[in-house]
Protein backbone atom coordinates (compact mmCIF):
# COMPACT_ATOMS: atom_id res chain seq x y z
CA UNK A 1 0.00 0.00 0.00
CA UNK A 2 2.81 2.40 0.93
CA UNK A 3 4.61 1.59 -2.34
CA UNK A 4 1.45 2.36 -4.36
CA UNK A 5 0.92 5.66 -2.55
CA UNK A 6 4.58 6.59 -3.03
CA UNK A 7 4.27 5.80 -6.76
CA UNK A 8 1.17 7.99 -7.05
CA UNK A 9 2.85 10.92 -5.32
CA UNK A 10 5.95 10.58 -7.52
CA UNK A 11 3.80 10.29 -10.66
CA UNK A 12 1.85 13.44 -9.86
CA UNK A 13 5.03 15.30 -8.94
CA UNK A 14 6.66 14.32 -12.24
CA UNK A 15 3.50 15.27 -14.11
CA UNK A 16 3.59 18.73 -12.52
CA UNK A 17 7.15 19.26 -13.81
CA UNK A 18 6.57 18.14 -17.41
CA UNK A 19 6.87 20.98 -19.93
CA UNK A 20 4.98 21.25 -23.20
CA UNK A 21 7.53 21.26 -26.00
CA UNK A 22 6.73 23.58 -28.88
CA UNK A 23 3.57 25.01 -27.33
CA UNK A 24 3.07 28.75 -27.24
CA UNK A 25 -0.31 28.70 -25.50
CA UNK A 26 -2.39 26.69 -23.08
CA UNK A 27 -5.81 25.16 -23.50
CA UNK A 28 -8.86 25.07 -21.28
CA UNK A 29 -11.31 22.27 -21.91
CA UNK A 30 -15.04 22.79 -21.68
CA UNK A 31 -18.38 22.14 -23.35
CA UNK A 32 -17.89 19.50 -26.04
CA UNK A 33 -14.76 20.91 -27.59
CA UNK A 34 -11.39 22.53 -27.12
CA UNK A 35 -8.98 25.12 -28.53
CA UNK A 36 -5.25 25.88 -28.43
CA UNK A 37 -2.56 27.88 -30.21
CA UNK A 38 0.17 25.80 -31.84
CA UNK A 39 2.89 26.82 -34.29
CA UNK A 40 1.23 30.02 -35.48
CA UNK A 41 -2.34 28.72 -35.75
CA UNK A 42 -5.33 28.43 -33.43
CA UNK A 43 -6.80 24.92 -33.53
CA UNK A 44 -10.41 24.28 -32.55
CA UNK A 45 -12.19 20.96 -32.17
CA UNK A 46 -15.89 20.48 -31.53
CA UNK A 47 -17.97 17.35 -31.06
CA UNK A 48 -21.32 19.16 -30.89
CA UNK A 49 -22.53 17.27 -33.96
CA UNK A 50 -21.35 13.85 -32.73
CA UNK A 51 -18.60 14.02 -35.36
CA UNK A 52 -15.25 15.50 -34.35
CA UNK A 53 -14.70 18.58 -36.51
CA UNK A 54 -11.21 20.10 -36.57
CA UNK A 55 -10.79 23.78 -37.54
CA UNK A 56 -7.85 26.11 -38.04
CA UNK A 57 -8.25 29.81 -37.24
CA UNK A 58 -5.65 32.09 -38.79
CA UNK A 59 -6.54 35.66 -37.81
CA UNK A 60 -9.97 36.11 -39.47
CA UNK A 61 -9.92 32.91 -41.56
CA UNK A 62 -11.78 29.86 -40.19
CA UNK A 63 -11.13 26.65 -42.14
CA UNK A 64 -12.58 23.18 -41.54
CA UNK A 65 -9.58 20.87 -42.04
CA UNK A 66 -11.06 17.44 -41.27
CA UNK A 67 -13.86 15.39 -39.75
CA UNK A 68 -13.57 12.19 -37.72
CA UNK A 69 -16.55 9.87 -37.36
CA UNK A 70 -17.00 7.44 -34.50
CA UNK A 71 -17.09 3.90 -35.88
CA UNK A 72 -16.95 1.54 -32.89
CA UNK A 73 -20.07 -0.66 -33.03
CA UNK A 74 -19.91 -1.44 -29.32
CA UNK A 75 -19.57 2.21 -28.27
CA UNK A 76 -21.91 3.53 -25.59
CA UNK A 77 -22.78 6.63 -27.61
CA UNK A 78 -23.68 7.14 -31.25
CA UNK A 79 -20.88 9.61 -31.94
CA UNK A 80 -18.16 11.42 -30.04
CA UNK A 81 -19.25 13.32 -26.95
CA UNK A 82 -16.09 15.26 -26.10
CA UNK A 83 -12.61 16.08 -27.32
CA UNK A 84 -9.43 17.80 -26.18
CA UNK A 85 -6.30 18.91 -28.00
CA UNK A 86 -2.88 18.15 -26.53
CA UNK A 87 0.71 19.02 -27.40
CA UNK A 88 3.24 16.30 -26.63
CA UNK A 89 6.81 15.52 -27.66
CA UNK A 90 5.44 13.97 -30.82
CA UNK A 91 3.55 17.12 -31.75
CA UNK A 92 -0.20 17.81 -31.81
CA UNK A 93 -2.75 15.16 -30.79
CA UNK A 94 -6.50 14.97 -30.45
CA UNK A 95 -8.20 12.91 -27.73
CA UNK A 96 -11.83 11.86 -28.21
CA UNK A 97 -14.36 9.71 -26.40
CA UNK A 98 -17.55 7.98 -27.54
CA UNK A 99 -18.52 6.96 -24.01
CA UNK A 100 -16.85 3.51 -24.07
CA UNK A 101 -13.38 4.26 -25.42
CA UNK A 102 -10.83 7.04 -25.32
CA UNK A 103 -9.12 7.63 -28.69
CA UNK A 104 -5.86 9.39 -29.48
CA UNK A 105 -5.36 10.81 -32.99
CA UNK A 106 -2.17 12.22 -34.48
CA UNK A 107 -3.21 15.49 -36.16
CA UNK A 108 0.20 16.88 -37.07
CA UNK A 109 -1.22 16.75 -40.59
CA UNK A 110 -4.60 18.38 -39.77
CA UNK A 111 -6.23 17.37 -43.06
CA UNK A 112 -5.36 13.69 -42.50
CA UNK A 113 -5.84 12.62 -38.83
CA UNK A 114 -4.41 9.19 -37.99
CA UNK A 115 -5.58 6.98 -35.14
CA UNK A 116 -2.61 6.60 -32.81
CA UNK A 117 -4.25 4.42 -30.15
CA UNK A 118 -7.54 3.42 -28.57
CA UNK A 119 -8.05 2.53 -24.93
CA UNK A 120 -8.81 -1.10 -24.10
CA UNK A 121 -12.37 -2.22 -23.45
CA UNK A 122 -11.73 -3.99 -20.15
CA UNK A 123 -13.37 -1.24 -18.18
CA UNK A 124 -17.10 -0.83 -17.64
CA UNK A 125 -16.75 2.94 -17.31
CA UNK A 126 -19.03 5.24 -19.27
CA UNK A 127 -16.91 8.23 -20.15
CA UNK A 128 -18.87 11.49 -19.94
CA UNK A 129 -16.17 14.01 -20.79
CA UNK A 130 -12.47 14.83 -21.13
CA UNK A 131 -10.25 17.52 -19.64
CA UNK A 132 -6.67 18.78 -19.45
CA UNK A 133 -4.10 19.41 -16.74
CA UNK A 134 -0.85 20.77 -18.13
CA UNK A 135 -0.14 18.32 -20.99
CA UNK A 136 -1.94 15.31 -19.55
CA UNK A 137 -5.50 14.27 -20.44
CA UNK A 138 -8.03 13.05 -17.90
CA UNK A 139 -11.45 11.53 -18.32
CA UNK A 140 -14.57 11.88 -16.19
CA UNK A 141 -16.74 8.78 -15.95
CA UNK A 142 -19.63 7.57 -13.85
CA UNK A 143 -17.11 5.59 -11.82
CA UNK A 144 -14.54 8.33 -11.28
CA UNK A 145 -11.84 10.54 -12.74
CA UNK A 146 -8.78 9.04 -14.48
CA UNK A 147 -5.49 10.44 -15.80
CA UNK A 148 -4.08 8.83 -18.96
CA UNK A 149 -0.43 8.66 -20.02
CA UNK A 150 0.78 9.14 -23.59
CA UNK A 151 0.11 5.46 -24.37
CA UNK A 152 -3.51 5.64 -23.12
CA UNK A 153 -2.80 3.74 -19.93
CA UNK A 154 -4.48 4.96 -16.73
CA UNK A 155 -1.94 5.87 -14.06
CA UNK A 156 -4.25 7.73 -11.66
CA UNK A 157 -7.82 7.06 -10.59
CA UNK A 158 -10.01 8.78 -7.99
CA UNK A 159 -13.54 7.70 -7.07
CA UNK A 160 -15.03 11.16 -7.59
CA UNK A 161 -17.88 11.64 -10.01
CA UNK A 162 -20.24 14.30 -11.35
CA UNK A 163 -23.13 13.83 -13.79
CA UNK A 164 -21.98 17.10 -15.40
CA UNK A 165 -18.45 16.09 -16.44
CA UNK A 166 -16.94 19.54 -16.93
CA UNK A 167 -17.88 20.52 -13.38
CA UNK A 168 -15.16 18.11 -12.17
CA UNK A 169 -11.61 19.16 -12.98
CA UNK A 170 -7.99 19.10 -11.87
CA UNK A 171 -5.94 22.14 -11.00
CA UNK A 172 -3.38 23.01 -13.65
CA UNK A 173 -0.52 21.18 -11.92
CA UNK A 174 -2.68 18.34 -10.66
CA UNK A 175 -2.45 18.91 -6.92
CA UNK A 176 -6.16 19.60 -6.40
CA UNK A 177 -9.47 18.39 -7.75
CA UNK A 178 -12.40 20.83 -7.93
CA UNK A 179 -15.98 19.56 -8.04
CA UNK A 180 -18.85 22.01 -8.57
CA UNK A 181 -21.77 20.11 -7.09
CA UNK A 182 -25.07 22.03 -7.01
CA UNK A 183 -24.52 24.96 -4.60
CA UNK A 184 -21.14 23.71 -3.29
CA UNK A 185 -17.60 23.93 -4.58
CA UNK A 186 -15.76 20.89 -3.23
CA UNK A 187 -11.96 20.98 -3.14
CA UNK A 188 -10.01 17.72 -2.79
CA UNK A 189 -6.36 17.00 -2.22
CA UNK A 190 -5.57 14.93 -5.32
CA UNK A 191 -2.93 12.87 -3.53
CA UNK A 192 -5.35 11.46 -0.90
CA UNK A 193 -7.95 12.26 -2.29
CA UNK A 194 -9.62 13.86 0.71
CA UNK A 195 -12.03 16.77 0.93
CA UNK A 196 -10.10 19.76 2.25
CA UNK A 197 -12.57 22.61 1.67
CA UNK A 198 -16.28 23.16 1.01
CA UNK A 199 -17.33 26.56 -0.36
CA UNK A 200 -20.91 27.81 -0.72
CA UNK A 201 -21.93 29.29 -4.07
CA UNK A 202 -25.21 30.74 -5.32
CA UNK A 203 -26.85 28.14 -7.57
CA UNK A 204 -30.46 28.14 -8.72
CA UNK A 205 -29.91 24.67 -10.22
CA UNK A 206 -27.15 22.24 -11.14
CA UNK A 207 -25.75 23.13 -14.56
CA UNK A 208 -22.39 23.45 -16.32
CA UNK A 209 -20.16 25.74 -14.31
CA UNK A 210 -16.42 26.23 -14.54
CA UNK A 211 -13.87 27.63 -12.09
CA UNK A 212 -10.36 29.02 -12.57
CA UNK A 213 -7.66 28.28 -10.01
CA UNK A 214 -4.96 30.96 -10.05
CA UNK A 215 -2.03 29.00 -8.68
CA UNK A 216 0.15 32.14 -8.54
CA UNK A 217 -2.08 33.84 -5.97
CA UNK A 218 -3.51 30.64 -4.51
CA UNK A 219 -7.08 31.80 -5.15
CA UNK A 220 -10.12 30.53 -7.03
CA UNK A 221 -12.36 32.44 -9.44
CA UNK A 222 -15.90 31.16 -9.88
CA UNK A 223 -19.02 32.50 -11.57
CA UNK A 224 -22.22 31.45 -9.81
CA UNK A 225 -25.79 32.48 -10.50
CA UNK A 226 -25.32 35.84 -8.80
CA UNK A 227 -21.75 37.05 -9.22
CA UNK A 228 -18.17 36.40 -10.25
CA UNK A 229 -16.21 35.82 -7.05
CA UNK A 230 -12.59 35.42 -6.08
CA UNK A 231 -12.21 33.05 -3.10
CA UNK A 232 -9.33 31.85 -1.00
CA UNK A 233 -9.23 28.12 -0.27
CA UNK A 234 -11.12 28.66 2.99
CA UNK A 235 -14.07 30.10 1.06
CA UNK A 236 -13.54 33.75 2.04
CA UNK A 237 -14.63 36.17 -0.71
CA UNK A 238 -11.77 38.46 -1.72
CA UNK A 239 -13.43 40.29 -4.63
CA UNK A 240 -16.87 40.09 -6.22
CA UNK A 241 -18.69 41.42 -9.27
CA UNK A 242 -22.48 41.02 -9.55
CA UNK A 243 -23.52 40.13 -13.10
CA UNK A 244 -26.88 40.94 -14.71
CA UNK A 245 -28.01 37.40 -15.52
CA UNK A 246 -29.62 34.78 -13.31
CA UNK A 247 -27.12 32.15 -14.51
CA UNK A 248 -23.34 31.83 -14.41
CA UNK A 249 -21.38 29.41 -16.59
CA UNK A 250 -17.75 29.64 -17.59
CA UNK A 251 -14.66 31.64 -16.75
CA UNK A 252 -11.47 31.75 -18.84
CA UNK A 253 -8.01 33.25 -18.45
CA UNK A 254 -4.82 33.34 -20.50
CA UNK A 255 -1.65 33.06 -18.35
CA UNK A 256 0.11 36.40 -17.95
CA UNK A 257 -2.93 38.56 -18.72
CA UNK A 258 -4.29 41.16 -16.31
CA UNK A 259 -7.89 40.31 -17.18
CA UNK A 260 -10.27 37.38 -17.51
CA UNK A 261 -13.58 36.62 -19.23
CA UNK A 262 -16.80 35.03 -18.04
CA UNK A 263 -20.11 33.94 -19.59
CA UNK A 264 -23.54 34.34 -18.02
CA UNK A 265 -25.81 33.20 -20.84
CA UNK A 266 -26.85 36.64 -22.04
CA UNK A 267 -23.31 37.68 -22.90
CA UNK A 268 -19.55 37.77 -22.32
CA UNK A 269 -17.84 40.17 -19.90
CA UNK A 270 -14.16 41.10 -19.64
CA UNK A 271 -13.04 41.86 -16.06
CA UNK A 272 -9.93 43.25 -14.46
CA UNK A 273 -8.35 40.23 -12.80
CA UNK A 274 -7.27 42.07 -9.66
CA UNK A 275 -10.43 43.93 -8.63
CA UNK A 276 -13.07 42.32 -10.93
CA UNK A 277 -14.08 45.67 -12.37
CA UNK A 278 -15.77 45.35 -15.80
CA UNK A 279 -13.63 46.46 -18.75
CA UNK A 280 -15.92 45.61 -21.68
CA UNK A 281 -18.78 43.31 -22.60
CA UNK A 282 -20.99 42.08 -25.42
CA UNK A 283 -24.50 40.60 -25.40
CA UNK A 284 -25.32 37.53 -27.47
CA UNK A 285 -28.11 39.47 -29.20
CA UNK A 286 -25.31 41.57 -30.75
CA UNK A 287 -23.60 38.56 -32.36
CA UNK A 288 -24.91 39.69 -35.76
CA UNK A 289 -27.67 37.14 -36.21
CA UNK A 290 -26.10 34.25 -34.31
CA UNK A 291 -27.79 35.02 -31.00
CA UNK A 292 -28.14 32.16 -28.53
CA UNK A 293 -27.20 31.49 -24.92
CA UNK A 294 -23.49 31.83 -24.12
CA UNK A 295 -22.25 28.94 -21.99
CA UNK A 296 -18.84 27.41 -22.74
CA UNK A 297 -15.92 29.79 -23.11
CA UNK A 298 -12.27 29.53 -24.14
CA UNK A 299 -9.62 32.17 -24.68
CA UNK A 300 -6.38 31.65 -26.62
CA UNK A 301 -3.75 34.15 -27.70
CA UNK A 302 -2.26 34.11 -31.20
CA UNK A 303 0.00 36.46 -33.16
CA UNK A 304 -2.92 38.88 -33.68
CA UNK A 305 -4.13 39.07 -30.07
CA UNK A 306 -6.78 37.15 -28.21
CA UNK A 307 -9.42 34.88 -29.71
CA UNK A 308 -12.52 34.39 -27.55
CA UNK A 309 -14.33 31.19 -28.49
CA UNK A 310 -17.90 30.92 -27.22
CA UNK A 311 -20.19 27.89 -27.28
CA UNK A 312 -23.66 29.29 -28.00
CA UNK A 313 -26.24 26.51 -28.21
CA UNK A 314 -25.41 24.48 -31.32
CA UNK A 315 -23.14 27.21 -32.64
CA UNK A 316 -19.66 28.46 -31.90
CA UNK A 317 -18.90 32.18 -32.13
CA UNK A 318 -15.33 33.52 -32.38
CA UNK A 319 -14.54 37.08 -31.25
CA UNK A 320 -11.29 39.04 -31.35
CA UNK A 321 -9.79 40.86 -28.38
CA UNK A 322 -12.01 43.89 -29.09
CA UNK A 323 -15.07 41.63 -28.82
CA UNK A 324 -15.70 42.00 -32.54
CA UNK A 325 -17.08 38.94 -34.29
CA UNK A 326 -14.49 37.07 -36.38
CA UNK A 327 -16.88 34.36 -37.49
CA UNK A 328 -19.21 31.57 -36.43
CA UNK A 329 -19.49 27.82 -36.86
CA UNK A 330 -22.91 26.19 -37.11
CA UNK A 331 -22.80 22.54 -36.11
CA UNK A 332 -25.21 20.06 -37.64
CA UNK A 333 -27.88 17.96 -35.95
CA UNK A 334 -26.06 15.34 -33.84
CA UNK A 335 -28.87 12.83 -34.13
CA UNK A 336 -29.06 10.18 -31.43
CA UNK A 337 -25.76 10.86 -29.70
CA UNK A 338 -25.12 10.24 -26.04
CA UNK A 339 -26.25 13.32 -24.12
CA UNK A 340 -26.58 13.95 -20.42
CA UNK A 341 -30.26 14.00 -19.45
CA UNK A 342 -31.16 17.35 -17.95
CA UNK A 343 -34.12 18.14 -15.75
CA UNK A 344 -36.66 20.64 -17.05
CA UNK A 345 -35.69 24.11 -15.89
CA UNK A 346 -36.41 27.74 -16.78
CA UNK A 347 -34.31 30.74 -15.87
CA UNK A 348 -35.10 34.45 -16.29
CA UNK A 349 -32.36 37.05 -15.93
CA UNK A 350 -34.71 39.37 -13.98
CA UNK A 351 -37.39 38.58 -11.41
CA UNK A 352 -39.27 41.81 -12.09
CA UNK A 353 -39.62 44.37 -14.89
CA UNK A 354 -41.88 47.06 -16.26
CA UNK A 355 -43.96 46.52 -19.41
CA UNK A 356 -41.93 47.22 -22.51
CA UNK A 357 -38.73 45.95 -20.88
CA UNK A 358 -36.75 43.06 -22.34
CA UNK A 359 -36.02 39.94 -20.29
CA UNK A 360 -33.89 36.96 -21.27
CA UNK A 361 -35.09 33.39 -20.80
CA UNK A 362 -33.10 30.17 -20.98
CA UNK A 363 -34.57 26.73 -20.60
CA UNK A 364 -33.38 23.14 -20.74
CA UNK A 365 -34.63 19.60 -20.35
CA UNK A 366 -37.08 19.83 -23.28
CA UNK A 367 -37.18 17.43 -26.21
CA UNK A 368 -34.56 18.21 -28.87
CA UNK A 369 -36.03 20.26 -31.72
CA UNK A 370 -39.46 20.75 -30.20
CA UNK A 371 -41.30 24.07 -30.15
CA UNK A 372 -41.40 25.64 -26.70
CA UNK A 373 -44.19 28.13 -26.02
CA UNK A 374 -43.57 30.97 -23.57
CA UNK A 375 -46.42 32.35 -21.47
CA UNK A 376 -46.58 35.41 -19.24
CA UNK A 377 -49.63 35.68 -16.99
CA UNK A 378 -51.15 32.73 -18.90
CA UNK A 379 -50.90 34.62 -22.20
CA UNK A 380 -48.61 33.29 -24.92
CA UNK A 381 -46.02 35.96 -25.65
CA UNK A 382 -43.35 34.11 -27.65
CA UNK A 383 -41.96 30.72 -28.66
CA UNK A 384 -38.56 29.17 -29.28
CA UNK A 385 -37.20 25.99 -30.81
CA UNK A 386 -35.24 23.72 -28.47
CA UNK A 387 -31.78 22.90 -29.82
CA UNK A 388 -30.25 19.44 -30.20
CA UNK A 389 -29.64 19.35 -26.45
CA UNK A 390 -33.18 20.32 -25.46
CA UNK A 391 -32.18 23.87 -24.58
CA UNK A 392 -33.54 27.18 -25.77
CA UNK A 393 -32.86 30.88 -25.41
CA UNK A 394 -35.25 33.73 -26.07
CA UNK A 395 -35.44 37.47 -25.41
CA UNK A 396 -39.02 38.50 -24.58
CA UNK A 397 -40.55 41.97 -24.31
CA UNK A 398 -42.83 42.25 -21.28
CA UNK A 399 -46.31 43.05 -22.61
CA UNK A 400 -48.57 45.76 -21.28
CA UNK A 401 -50.46 44.10 -18.43
CA UNK A 402 -51.58 45.04 -14.96
CA UNK A 403 -48.79 45.35 -12.40
CA UNK A 404 -48.46 42.69 -9.72
CA UNK A 405 -47.11 39.18 -9.11
CA UNK A 406 -47.63 36.72 -11.97
CA UNK A 407 -45.61 33.95 -13.64
CA UNK A 408 -43.58 33.10 -16.72
CA UNK A 409 -43.99 29.56 -18.05
CA UNK A 410 -42.26 27.55 -20.77
CA UNK A 411 -44.08 24.53 -22.20
CA UNK A 412 -42.89 21.97 -24.74
CA UNK A 413 -45.56 21.65 -27.41
CA UNK A 414 -44.87 17.98 -28.16
CA UNK A 415 -43.56 16.72 -24.80
CA UNK A 416 -45.85 18.83 -22.56
CA UNK A 417 -42.84 19.35 -20.30
CA UNK A 418 -43.21 22.68 -18.54
CA UNK A 419 -41.61 24.87 -15.89
CA UNK A 420 -42.72 28.20 -14.46
CA UNK A 421 -41.20 30.90 -12.28
CA UNK A 422 -42.72 33.81 -10.39
CA UNK A 423 -42.37 37.21 -12.03
CA UNK A 424 -43.29 40.68 -10.81
CA UNK A 425 -44.79 43.20 -13.24
CA UNK A 426 -43.72 46.58 -11.94
CA UNK A 427 -45.73 49.76 -12.29
CA UNK A 428 -44.33 52.43 -14.56
CA UNK A 429 -42.24 55.08 -12.81
CA UNK A 430 -43.07 58.78 -12.92
CA UNK A 431 -40.03 61.06 -13.25
CA UNK A 432 -39.46 63.69 -10.57
CA UNK A 433 -41.28 66.90 -11.46
CA UNK A 434 -43.76 65.15 -13.77
CA UNK A 435 -47.38 64.19 -13.13
CA UNK A 436 -49.42 61.21 -14.39
CA UNK A 437 -52.14 63.58 -15.72
CA UNK A 438 -51.56 67.18 -16.80
CA UNK A 439 -53.91 69.70 -18.52
CA UNK A 440 -53.13 72.88 -20.38
CA UNK A 441 -56.14 74.39 -18.55
CA UNK A 442 -58.20 73.13 -15.64
CA UNK A 443 -61.53 74.71 -16.58
CA UNK A 444 -63.41 75.07 -19.87
CA UNK A 445 -66.87 75.36 -21.37
CA UNK A 446 -68.68 72.60 -23.24
CA UNK A 447 -67.34 72.29 -26.81
CA UNK A 448 -63.94 73.74 -25.91
CA UNK A 449 -60.75 71.77 -26.58
CA UNK A 450 -58.11 71.02 -23.93
CA UNK A 451 -54.73 69.25 -24.11
CA UNK A 452 -54.40 66.18 -21.85
CA UNK A 453 -50.93 64.69 -21.31
CA UNK A 454 -49.25 62.42 -18.81
CA UNK A 455 -46.50 59.93 -18.05
CA UNK A 456 -46.12 56.71 -16.06
CA UNK A 457 -48.13 54.31 -18.23
CA UNK A 458 -47.10 51.12 -19.96
CA UNK A 459 -45.22 51.72 -23.20
CA UNK A 460 -47.25 51.14 -26.39
CA UNK A 461 -50.55 50.63 -24.58
CA UNK A 462 -53.64 52.73 -25.24
CA UNK A 463 -55.01 54.99 -22.51
CA UNK A 464 -58.67 55.95 -22.23
CA UNK A 465 -59.51 59.53 -21.28
CA UNK A 466 -62.68 60.23 -19.33
CA UNK A 467 -64.55 63.32 -18.16
CA UNK A 468 -66.00 61.81 -15.01
CA UNK A 469 -67.73 58.73 -16.55
CA UNK A 470 -67.88 59.91 -20.17
CA UNK A 471 -65.11 58.68 -22.48
CA UNK A 472 -63.80 61.65 -24.43
CA UNK A 473 -60.60 60.35 -26.04
CA UNK A 474 -58.05 57.58 -26.67
CA UNK A 475 -54.25 58.01 -26.92
CA UNK A 476 -51.29 55.75 -27.64
CA UNK A 477 -48.51 55.75 -25.04
CA UNK A 478 -44.98 56.14 -26.42
CA UNK A 479 -41.91 54.05 -25.51
CA UNK A 480 -41.15 56.37 -22.58
CA UNK A 481 -44.58 55.81 -21.03
CA UNK A 482 -45.91 59.24 -22.00
CA UNK A 483 -48.89 60.40 -24.05
CA UNK A 484 -50.48 63.63 -25.26
CA UNK A 485 -53.99 64.12 -26.70
CA UNK A 486 -56.28 67.05 -27.55
CA UNK A 487 -59.90 66.33 -26.58
CA UNK A 488 -63.18 68.27 -26.76
CA UNK A 489 -65.29 68.83 -23.65
CA UNK A 490 -68.75 67.38 -24.35
CA UNK A 491 -72.02 69.06 -23.47
CA UNK A 492 -72.47 68.35 -19.78
CA UNK A 493 -73.88 70.14 -16.77
CA UNK A 494 -71.50 72.75 -15.42
CA UNK A 495 -69.75 72.16 -12.13
CA UNK A 496 -66.92 70.15 -10.52
CA UNK A 497 -65.74 67.15 -12.53
CA UNK A 498 -62.57 65.09 -12.98
CA UNK A 499 -60.40 64.16 -15.94
CA UNK A 500 -59.42 60.48 -15.54
CA UNK A 501 -56.84 58.55 -17.59
CA UNK A 502 -56.77 54.74 -17.49
CA UNK A 503 -54.44 52.26 -19.18
CA UNK A 504 -56.42 49.89 -21.36
CA UNK A 505 -54.11 46.91 -20.64
CA UNK A 506 -52.44 47.83 -17.38
CA UNK A 507 -55.52 49.36 -15.69
CA UNK A 508 -53.23 52.10 -14.33
CA UNK A 509 -55.55 54.99 -13.45
CA UNK A 510 -54.92 58.63 -12.48
CA UNK A 511 -57.17 61.68 -12.32
CA UNK A 512 -57.15 65.44 -11.73
CA UNK A 513 -59.88 67.85 -10.74
CA UNK A 514 -61.56 69.81 -13.55
CA UNK A 515 -64.30 72.49 -13.72
CA UNK A 516 -66.86 72.81 -16.51
CA UNK A 517 -68.00 76.43 -16.79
Amino acid sequence: MKKKLLFLIIALAILALISTNGAKGKIYSYFNGDALYYQGVVYLVTTNSGVAELYQIDNNQIVLTSKIKATAESAVCDGFVDGVLNVEQGGLFLFLTDGKYVYKYDINEPSDPKLFKRSNDETSSVFLGLGKMDNKVYSVAEQGIKIWNDDLVVFYNAALANSIPHNLKFSKKGGFIFNVNNDKLEIYDAYSPKLISLIDIQASDNHERNIFNDETSGTIYAVDDRAVKQFDFAGNVIESFKHTSSQGYDIAYTPGDDHLFFSDGIGIVKLNKNDLKPLSWIYTKNFNGTGGWATGLKVVRDDYGEKIIIFVGNNIVILNQDLKKVGAIATSDPGNICLAQESVFLSVNLNSATPGSEVFLSGRGFDPGEEVSIYLADKKVSSAKADNYGRFYRAVVVPSIKSGLTNIKAMGESSNKNYEVNFQIEGATIPTGSKPVMLDKYSAISGEEILVSGIGYNPKEYVLIYLSFDKIGVALVDSAGAFSKTVKIPTVQSGAKEIRVQGNDSAISHSVDFWVN
